[in-house]
């Protein structure tokens, strides 16, 4: 009966180590920094629009649209070529 019990907990660990390990390691390495990368850029981009709308209140100063869209675009292109890391084809 131990034989039995034993050959099954031995069948069980090597189901979860087959079909589970890969998904915890992939939420481990991947998905939770992902998650808590985009939360914390959310923050800063509505602090970022909160300070900019008290600081318009405060000067009383509109910037021009035109210059606020190109900063916009440099700083989204900056973004988006830091995200990815650089791919060698040998």
């Amino acid at each position: 009966m131990n034989f039995l019990f034993l050959h099954e907990s031995a069948f069980l660990v090597s189901l979860l180590q087959q079909y589970v390990s890969p998904w915890l390691t992939a939420v481990a390495y991947s998905y939770v920094p992902l998650t808590i990368i985009i939360i914390l850029n959310i923050c800063i981009i509505y602090k970022l629009r909160k300070a900019k709308e008290s600081l318009g209140k405060v000067t009383g100063v509109k910037k021009d649209e035109n210059y606020s869209r190109k900063v916009r675009k440099l700083m989204c292109m900056r973004i988006f070529s830091l995200s990815f890391p650089s791919c060698k084809q040998n």
